[in-house]
């Protein structure tokens, strides 16, 4: 466990957030499941997901809802034929930031916005994350920024910065990315620092644990990883007996912090 100056030790708190609602029918039913057996405190929903509304309207009241902004995986709402390409290198397995952002802008932003306004009427969206975490990539921060004002979103999911497994020059690659976007968006950022689950459980028991108010990733009924489902029984436990340094906040604690 990781230790301060005075030998004590440090107590992070954690928003534990489940990405892809809206994916299928059964991850709906797992992410609902997660939420209400308190293993998430919130939720992101794909617009363009097939089970999106009726993933929304099982939600229960009072749950932090965000946009999983979608570039990457189904077919937009707005029918542009210039992210059909996008979706296309990301279904092979490429880095589909590179054709993103060879898209117009003016595109992106009517598909972000087609998006939005699709996923508010069912519920208001008060947090924007994005599927693959194209929001990350620095070419597209001028139009997250616009729409994040358009739609006044209060909280952007900021870049991960922690990669233990990584070499030493792409860890300081993402650090710095991190940083950048940190100073850029500080105004709609909730959290010290986001990483996914596997990350977290790693930093946890290596004693290296972030500090401050970190939001931690999960996929519930999500079949693309089997580690999907082992993040899930770890937090359902006693987190290598870690738990007692840690604490659960909700969206609207993370915000009054920083009030």
């Amino acid at each position: 466990m990781r230790r301060g100056a005075h030998g004590y030790p440090v107590r992070v708190r954690v928003l534990v957030h489940a990405d892809d609602l809206g994916m299928s029918a059964a991850v709906d039913a797992a992410v609902v499941a997660a939420l209400r057996e308190g293993t998430v405190d919130a939720v992101s929903a794909l617009a363009t997901g097939p089970s999106v509304r009726e993933g929304v309207r099982a939600l229960p009241e009072g749950v932090s809802l965000g946009l999983h902004l979608d570039y990457t995986g189904f077919p937009s709402l707005t029918g542009a034929a210039e992210l059909d390409g996008v979706r296309a290198a990301a279904a092979a397995g490429q880095d589909a930031r590179v054709p993103l952002g060879l898209v117009p802008e003016e595109v992106r932003f009517r598909e972000a916005m087609a998006q939005w306004e699709a996923l508010s009427v069912l519920r208001p969206v008060d947090h924007l994350d994005s599927h693959h975490h194209v929001h990350w990539a620095p070419d597209g921060w001028p139009l997250l920024e616009r729409v994040l004002r358009a739609t006044r979103i209060r909280v952007v999911r900021p870049v991960g910065a922690w990669r233990p497994e990584a070499g030493r020059a792409a860890r300081a690659m993402q650090a710095a990315r991190a940083w950048r976007f940190r100073r850029r968006f500080a105004a709609w950022i909730a959290v010290d620092g986001f990483c996914g689950a596997t990350t977290f459980r790693r930093l946890l028991e290596s004693g290296r644990a972030p500090r401050g108010d970190v939001e931690v990733m999960v996929h519930p009924g999500n079949p693309t990883y089997t580690r999907y489902d082992d993040e899930l029984e770890w937090l359902r436990g006693d987190w290598g007996g870690r738990r007692a340094a840690v604490t659960r906040i909700s969206r609207a604690e993370a915000l009054l912090s920083r009030l």
